[in-house]
């Protein structure tokens, strides 16, 4: 019996794994349009892959049902926040969807918004960060992770910090700048 229960966890978490890798293949950017106006190469290819979301702190979990619920701070100074819970379908939705058009669709509206010295603060530490991180450290199994990741002007993702079940983070102090600015609006 209880070698039929450890099979049973064991496929599941294989499944979970599964589902988490088709996750991260459906959600690479597509290629862009050829540039045919004015604007020199490097300039288009930025604005075509420029996302909306600067920041984005969030949690996930795969682990006895989807958990995903979080922040995303716009490059307007804007905040979207969403629980996954209040969510009809939202792991269908969620595995189906580009990931910022996710958020952008499902994220609610917050009545906060960063100030124009915050959101440039952060803008300009996300120009100058290192795209590094520390060694994983596996931490625990099913508890789910939370995120800080930024992207760049570029459109390209980078970590500044996981916690949960694995532990990482950017230790770079353009990475402490901005998660003491989103700090002031988690613990709200």
């Amino acid at each position: 019996m209880k070698k039929k229960i450890l099979i049973g966890i064991i496929v599941l978490l294989v499944v979970a794994l599964i589902g988490v890798g088709v996750w991260f293949l459906l959600s690479k950017p597509e290629k862009s349009e050829p540039n045919n106006n004015n604007q020199s190469d490097s300039q288009s290819v930025t604005q075509q892959n420029q996302t909306k979301i600067l920041v984005e702190y969030s949690y996930i979990n795969y682990a006895w049902g989807f958990q995903y619920k979080g922040m995303a701070f716009l490059r307007d100074g804007s905040i979207l926040t969403w629980d996954s819970k209040n969510i009809k379908d939202a792991y269908k939705t969620y595995s189906t969807m580009d990931h910022e058009q996710w958020v952008l669709t499902y994220g609610t509206p917050s009545y906060q918004k960063l100030t124009d010295i915050e959101l440039k603060t952060i803008e300009d530490n996300i120009a100058t960060l290192e795209d590094t991180v520390t060694p994983a450290t596996y931490t625990a199994n099913d508890m789910g992770s939370y995120y800080i990741n930024v992207w760049n002007m570029a459109g390209e993702k980078m970590l500044i910090m996981e916690g949960g079940d694995t532990t990482r983070e950017n230790p770079t102090l353009n990475a402490k700048n901005i998660k003491e600015i989103i700090a002031k609006y988690v613990m709200q």
